[in-house]
């Protein structure tokens, strides 16, 4: 085989012998072996040769990438801490071998994927380190090495040819994404949408019947703050971008990135929300967001702009190189029949454990850092709605679909998608559902709590959106767990779902101040992450019965949509008075784990008079209390003393478990707030109008105590406690 042209910053030696044989990586595998005569270890397998150690050092400095390769990780390194090694520049012979691990493997098509294994030998001294092979995705050597790298520039035309693939690919094989494009209305479009046809002029179209059978892509991005786009769909140019339309160059740098990819892959139709709706119309914007479902389901595909903060900055600037330029080696790709029978040269690194981590770290932090387009609360919902996806995100480009998740530049790129919907949503016709408390159902339902725990920590520019940015993903969720959706919850389950709670445990949380979003026992109503208690529901007791739920849709054609200030609910339940009894709260009370005397709580709820008529608590009488503030500002100067408890349902008894079940109790914490006296007018005839401020547990453990009997007898004693209490209506606003 006639070799390329020799790199200036390889030596001959290397040239000619190492990298001519691939460092070994299709040779037999290294293996260790011990000589008959003397039991004396020594290495089979690989590449070997022998250089001085003169040569070696003479080669490195005149700046060969190889020996300085092996100079830093072998020779500088043993000298130092070996009397046995030769000194660097001496003419003591050094026996190299190169070749794979014993554990790698060779794939279909000879794709080598494993570990390299380089043992340095001086005489009867061994040394063996073991690197990981890697090269960029886009490199020549890919073809040969599974090991991908992310790629520094995602606007080449490999990038676009994988990317097709990837489409085509999902677009045949998987099943469930078929279903989910053609679900409902197999070819719905949009009402407007941007004709790219011309690159330098594009136009906005009304969509028609004409068009049946029309591929459209969408665009998921982010405007950035205090942007208003000058060159949005106003009723005043909507004609005019209809007849005559907008030069391409005056649109922002993300819009013409998006119109390029959208070109590039074979699609001449565009969908986003600044062009395609009338943003200074309520009507037009009410009529399209209602449709926001069937606009990212029905697109074949969505292009997310994850690593643009806002729509000037654009999304196909290269990514940051994550090697020095001296960590990558060339590599004579093996069985390439170029036209000129010359193989091709690309280019590898072998990277130590603690080299990769240091690259991964540096890979992996941006991507693990949730992009730009994962801390907006709109764009979840097209996440979760589009069939597929490609993102663009800060190191890599990934096809994301409801199927799977492949990235380019990570070793393991195939896998479940995180934003998969329909794995746990089932594609049913319209008008099925699944069946109440079915596993199928817990699965519905749990698969909706994780989605608001996504999304109530993501940002929005208007706080108003809250209910509406979500609403596409309530519509798709009502078929099951419906009917009835009040500000974010479902009726069916209404009271396990009051059952949420802050994830945010920091000082300084302000519940907002007005309420015009949902009322407080709405989990819309907080500017903070929250996540669900979840429970399995047919294991709870219930001790609240929701009398009444009202609220006020701001758009009939919007159910899932926003709703007007004043909704309530009103239960029948116990209202406990403030029962820490100890005396002592810790420091942080708004976020406290209490020990409580159901001795003296005993007295607080029935009197000491009628005590005597409870049984005996069992044991110590002692269980621990939770309290989970949903904020810590001075809307009620007595503090926790000033709340009451709630209790909302319990965990039942199994008698036939294993292990004693020790008892859980779950409930709110209310308390009349300045919000509520303001709203006690509209409820004259209902007695007192209370806040949802918190939640609580509560369970006959104690100080991390074993689970025994005793401790569900000490939940039992808390129950019938409770039953003293008279119920009352409670309204909640």
């Amino acid at each position: 085989m006639t070799l390329p042209d020799r790199p200036i910053n390889i030596c001959s030696l290397a040239w000619e012998g190492v990298f001519a044989v691939q460092f070994g990586l299709w040779h037999e595998p290294l293996k260790a072996a011990h000589r008959e005569n003397d039991g004396a270890q020594h290495w089979t397998g690989g590449y070997a040769y022998t250089v001085s150690s003169a040569i070696w050092s003479e080669c490195a400095y005149s700046g060969c990438l190889w020996c300085r390769f092996l100079e830093k990780h072998f020779l500088e390194e043993l000298a130092s801490r070996s009397s046995h090694w030769p000194i660097p520049g001496s003419d003591e012979i050094v026996t190299v071998r190169v070749g794979a691990d014993h554990r790698s493997v060779i794939k279909p098509l000879g794709l080598f994927s494993g570990l390299l294994s380089i043992v340095v030998q001086y005489r009867e001294d061994l040394h063996k380190k073991e690197f990981e092979v890697f090269t960029y995705a886009d490199d020549p050597a890919a073809a040969c090495i599974d090991g991908p790298l992310p790629i520094p520039r995602v606007n080449t035309p490999l990038i676009f040819a994988m990317a097709k693939t990837w489409m085509e690919e999902c677009a045949r094989d998987h099943e469930v994404c078929r279903r989910a494009e053609t679900l409902d209305s197999a070819h719905w479009l949009p009402t407007r949408l941007v004709d790219c046809s011309d690159p330098r002029h594009v136009r906005i179209i009304e969509t028609n019947d004409r068009m049946h059978g029309a591929r459209y892509v969408t665009l998921s991005y982010v405007w950035g703050a205090g942007v208003s786009q000058a060159h949005r769909t106003t009723t005043a140019n909507l004609s005019t971008y209809t007849r005559t339309g907008i030069a391409t160059m005056s649109l922002p740098r993300t819009i013409r990135d998006a119109i390029y990819v959208a070109r590039t892959l074979g699609f001449h139709l565009l969908w986003l929300d600044s062009l395609c709706i009338v943003q200074d119309s309520p009507e037009d914007k009410h009529r399209e967001v209602a449709s926001m479902c069937n606009v990212y389901r029905h697109a074949y595909l969505t292009i997310d702009a994850a690593s643009a903060a806002g729509v000037d900055e654009g999304f196909l600037l290269d990514r940051p190189i994550l090697l020095a330029p001296d960590m990558l080696l060339p590599f004579i790709c093996p069985g390439c029949p170029e036209v000129t029978q010359e193989p091709r040269t690309g280019k590898v690194c072998f990277l130590t454990t603690a080299e990769m981590e240091d690259v991964a770290e540096r890979r992996l932090v941006p991507f693990l850092k949730r992009n730009e387009t994962s801390l907006r609360g709109w764009c979840l919902q097209e996440a979760l709605l589009s069939t597929r996806s490609l993102v663009f995100d800060e190191t890599t480009l990934s096809l994301r679909c409801q199927t799977a998740q492949r990235h380019v530049g990570l070793r393991e790129n195939e896998r479940q998608s995180l934003l998969a919907l329909y794995d746990a949503v089932p594609l049913t016709d319209p008008g099925t559902a699944v069946l109440a408390g079915s596993d199928e159902w817990t699965k519905v339902r749990s698969k909706w709590h994780a989605i608001v725990k996504d999304y109530s920590g993501r940002s929005l520019s208007y706080r108003s959106d809250k209910l509406l940015a979500c609403a596409a993903i309530a519509e798709v969720f009502a078929p099951h767990l419906g009917p009835g959706y009040v500000a974010g919850l479902w009726r069916s389950t209404l009271v396990a779902d009051l059952l949420w709670e802050s994830m945010d445990r920091h000082s300084g949380r302000r519940r907002p101040q007005e309420y015009p979003i949902a009322p407080s026992w709405s989990w819309a109503s907080t500017n903070h992450p929250m996540r669900a208690v979840v429970t399995p529901l047919s294991r709870l007791q219930y001790m609240a019965e929701v009398v009444e739920c009202n609220v006020a849709l701001q758009d009939k054609n919007l159910p899932f949509g926003p709703i007007h200030q004043g909704g309530h609910l009103v239960l029948h339940a116990v209202l406990l008075p403030y029962i820490i009894t100890d005396g002592h709260v810790e420091e942080s009370e708004f976020n406290a784990k209490v020990i409580i005397d159901l001795e003296r709580v005993r007295d607080v709820l029935i009197g000491a008079a009628h005590a005597l008529s409870e049984p005996a608590v069992p044991g110590s009488g002692k269980m621990e209390l939770h309290i989970i503030c949903d904020y810590d500002d001075d809307d009620h100067d007595e503090g926790l003393r000033g709340v009451f408890f709630v209790p909302l349902m319990a965990t039942e008894h199994q008698a036939d478990e294993e292990l004693a079940d020790p008892g859980w109790i779950y409930g709110l914490l209310v308390a009349r707030t300045e919000w509520s006296v303001r709203q006690s007018a509209r409820f004259t005839d209902r007695g007192e109008v209370y806040q949802r401020v918190g939640f609580w547990w509560a369970c006959g453990i104690w100080a991390d105590g074993p689970v025994t009997p005793e401790c569900r007898a000490r939940t039992d004693a808390f129950l019938r406690l409770c039953k003293y209490v008279s119920e009352v209506d409670i309204v909640l606003v």
